[in-house]
């Protein structure tokens, strides 16, 4: 998709949220503005939009850098650091800590491995993962907070 057709899309996508709000506070369309009846000749499709209007909603979408933002706001993320997900899920998955902030005392070495040995899921989200350390010692983690990371891309 080039830049052009996205920022038109966007400005598309604006302008309609922009509309509903405006029929939701009680405006409509008329072929005049006039706020004392809330009339506004601007509430109509985009596509048929005024030439001015077109270029305004254009350059609103632009002056937030929307492209930019909707960009950085995606991170399909790879590797072993990548969030784990619940297809991914089975008995002896090896993974080691990757919580500095947790206490040494409640987990094991950063090095010492262990293996997924149970999940917990809810309504097709992985909510929660145990794991068996090679001490024996079992603990539960989150996938979401980053707590484990896998031992080697398996």
């Amino acid at each position: 998709m080039h830049a052009t057709d996205a920022i038109d899309r966007l400005a598309e996508l604006a302008h309609d949220l922009w509309r509903d709000r405006m029929e939701q506070s009680g405006w409509s369309c008329a072929t005049d503005f006039n706020p004392r009846t809330k009339h506004h000749d601007a509430l109509v499709p985009f596509g048929e939009l005024q030439p001015h209007d077109h270029q305004q909603a254009v350059l609103g979408v632009q002056a937030m850098d929307c492209l930019q933002q909707l960009a950085d706001s995606i991170d399909y993320q790879r590797g072993p650091d990548r969030v784990f997900i619940l297809g991914e899920m089975r008995e002896g998955l090896r993974v080691v800590h990757n919580d500095p902030s947790e206490p040494s005392r409640a987990r094991p070495t950063p090095n010492e491995p262990g293996h997924i040995i149970e999940w917990k899921s809810e309504t097709g989200q992985l909510r929660s993962i145990c794991v068996r350390w090679a001490d024996g010692s079992t603990s539960e983690h989150h996938p979401a907070a980053g707590e484990l990371r896998r031992l080697e891309d398996e």
